[in-house]
């Protein structure tokens, strides 16, 4: 397939150049935004709102959708709620930057709204404080197609339930959860749950936020921090990780969770200055690196004590400027200059405004993409090109930044809608970092 358009006018040509120069590792000479890309980018962030909330909650958590066919005639499958809890996590993310920056009840109406879900995903199996990956109607079809073969294959005494679907307990019963949660199901609600904490100042919120991170807080501690579902499902814990969710509870009640302190010290301590370690731009299991950037944004975010601020912001430059300045990873820059307010950073500025400028329109459809030779972009390797990719080069995924910068082969030509998380986060987390300007 061809190269899709870009919202708005697109990069202009000394932009398009000045990102290329970013991707070989070169000076960036960026030239900013013109008023006409401000705008197209505002009008893009809510219009993509508006289209997500319409088509990729359908039972209240973000979920791909695989309809019928490119009309979107019927929904036949919900697609990719395993991580549905992860990206609820996010969405609740972006909607507490929204109301930070614009201040709207109808946001706040929203926030509301899913952290109601989320009370429900700490509860539905009856373990209370797990958080399962995703729950909804039982009696959903699209959502049937999904949970009857979840964990692989159909369970053979529980009829209709993949063998790691279960039904809803006490008044959830009518619902069905999925279980086997994983550290980033749980990474996508701390930072979620982080960003509200810190950005939205309504008691209400503040109450309800402080209420979900006790009680998942409370599970993990009793359970020694692995998570387990109850079922015979469990997952290790490891050193970012947990941290993070640690310097979330020392957050919400220092009080309950001092006996916390000393092993949140220890760990602290130990961050490295130079950022954790990640997959680098030609690793096609990627996905980590965005793991890893979200929970170092939490610590820059909650941490209040001056020299464990210092060594986390250290963290973070060094993370972006030396790991992933040429990944022309507009999430990553964000977060990088939201976390060290190092607004000025010409690398970022180019990254965060150009990629979210050259973000193609909606709807945004997988599609199979094979692009090895007809981009004036040397191979590496048979599965990916020497330098990052543009936005609108890249194989349409769930969520863009999580996928390699480098991979030019792959994706399917089935009706599979994403939806555009990947765009409204770096947006509205660059919108209160005052990185990108209002129309």
């Amino acid at each position: 397939m061809g190269l899709a358009f870009a919202v708005g006018p697109g990069l202009y040509p000394e932009q398009e150049q000045a990102l290329r120069a970013v991707a070989r590792g070169e000076k960036a000479n960026w030239p900013g935004l013109q008023p006409e890309q401000t705008q197209a980018l505002f009008n893009a962030a809510e219009t993509f709102l508006i289209h997500l909330q319409q088509y990729h909650m359908p039972q209240g958590l973000v979920a791909d959708i695989l309809w019928s066919d490119f009309s979107r005639s019927k929904v036949e499958k919900y697609e990719g709620i395993g991580d549905s809890t992860t990206w609820t996590g996010v969405y609740l993310a972006v909607l507490g930057l929204r109301w930070h920056v614009q201040r709207d009840p109808q946001t706040l109406q929203e926030i509301y709204r899913v952290l109601d879900r989320f009370d429900m995903l700490t509860r539905v199996s009856g373990r209370i404080g797990y958080l399962a990956r995703y729950a909804g109607n039982a009696e959903d079809p699209a959502y049937q197609e999904y949970y009857r073969y979840y964990g692989g294959k159909e369970s053979t005494d529980r009829p209709g339930f993949g063998v790691r679907a279960y039904q809803g307990q006490g008044i959830f019963s009518q619902m069905v959860w999925l279980g086997h949660s994983s550290r980033d199901t749980y990474d996508g609600a701390c930072f979620g749950f982080s960003v509200l904490w810190k950005y939205v100042e309504e008691n209400q919120v503040q109450q309800k936020i402080r209420e979900l991170v006790e009680r998942i807080g409370d599970r993990l501690v009793k359970d020694n921090w692995k998570i387990l579902d109850g079922r015979g499902s469990h997952t290790w814990h490891s050193y970012r990780w947990r941290i993070a969710w640690t310097r979330l509870l020392l957050s919400v009640n220092p009080e309950k969770y001092a006996f916390l302190s000393p092993s949140y010290h220890r760990m602290a301590q130990r961050f490295p200055k130079s950022g954790p370690k990640i997959p680098g731009k030609y690793d096609r299991s990627y996905y980590p690196a965005n793991l890893n950037f979200m929970r170092l944004f939490v610590l820059n975010l909650l941490e209040d004590d001056p020299q464990r601020s210092a060594r986390f912001r250290t963290a973070m430059r060094n993370l972006y400027r030396k790991k992933v300045y040429d990944h022309l990873n507009p999430h990553f820059a964000a977060l990088y200059v939201a976390a060290t307010g190092d607004v000025s950073d010409e690398n970022a500025r180019a990254t965060l405004e150009g990629m979210l400028c050259d973000y193609p329109e909606l709807p945004k459809w997988s599609r199979e993409v094979e692009l090895q030779g007809f981009l004036e972009n040397p191979m590496k390797n048979k599965h990916s090109v020497r330098y990052a990719l543009l936005t609108r080069e890249r194989i349409p995924r769930d969520f863009l930044w999580q996928r390699p910068p480098c991979q030019v082969i792959g994706g399917n030509n089935k009706p599979i809608e994403y939806p555009t998380l990947d765009f409204l986060l770096p947006y509205w987390l660059g919108r209160a970092s005052g990185v990108l300007k209002a129309p």
